[in-house]
């Protein structure tokens, strides 16, 4: 340190090589919803859904898999 000033300095925690694969990665959307379950009983869930499908649609049926825990 000079004159109160960083001479010479690495930026280390910077790996553009990663941020360059992750970036080309297509990792998946995820959002959250409530859904009403019988005996009228709402659910707060979190829909996580394929890179290829950004957004909901009717046009596209997948599997859900649902866990309830109690809180």
């Amino acid at each position: 340190m000079k004159d109160g000033k960083l001479e010479n300095t690495l930026e280390i925690l910077r790996d553009e090589e990663y941020e360059a694969r992750l970036a080309a990665m297509l990792l998946p959307t995820a959002f959250f919803e409530t859904v009403t379950l019988k005996g009228d009983f709402e659910a707060r869930v979190k829909i996580i859904l394929p890179s290829d499908q950004r957004h909901r649609s009717t046009v596209r049926s997948l599997p859900v898999l649902l866990k309830l825990c109690r809180a």
